[in-house]
Order: C-alpha cells, then structure tokens, then sequence
C-alpha cells in the first residue's frame, strides 16, 4: 500500500504542475500524522500559497479529505519537514 502512496505522489509531481490546480486532498488523507527527523515515508514542504494540497489540522480523529491530526504514537504515515526536494508540498488552512 505504501508503494502506492509513493507512485501517486510521483504521478502527482508531474501532473499538478501541468494542471496548475490545488488539489483537493493529499496524497495522505484523512491521515495521523507523526512528524519526525529521520526514517520518514513522506518529505513535506510548507509553503503559504499556492500548494499542491490543502491541510486542515485537526484535534481530534481526522473523519473528511484533506485533515490531518498530528500524533507522537501510532502515526498512519510519519513526515519530515523540508525546504528542498520534497516529495509535494502543502498550504495549512483553518
């Protein structure tokens, strides 16, 4: 399943700069999140506009597209924050 995630975050890449839309949802949606430094499944750039997915971070369970809840344990995909060579990028909305 993760190669999976991985393909489509590749398609993606190539893609989303063609279409020159935001997406709706992230390649890891609906999703608990645990950052960390090393060993991640995906690289994240946060920018302020123009990302390729939209976040809401939420507090609780994350039930709709595109929310994400950030955990220490028990994490479905763990993430490192980056400013070069990401895997995609996103933009944090309320």
């Amino acid at each position: 399943m993760k190669k999976v995630f991985v393909l489509f975050v590749l398609l993606t890449a190539f893609i989303a700069p063609m279409t020159a839309q935001v997406a709706e949802s992230a390649p890891i949606d609906k999703a608990r999140i645990q950052i960390v430094d090393y060993f991640e499944d995906f690289k994240v750039k946060i920018v302020k506009r123009g990302g390729d997915y939209r976040i809401r971070l939420v507090n609780h369970r994350p039930f709709s597209r595109g929310e994400w809840q950030i955990v220490e344990h028990f994490a479905d995909y763990k993430i490192k924050f980056v400013e070069h060579f990401e895997d995609f990028t996103v933009e944090f909305i309320n």
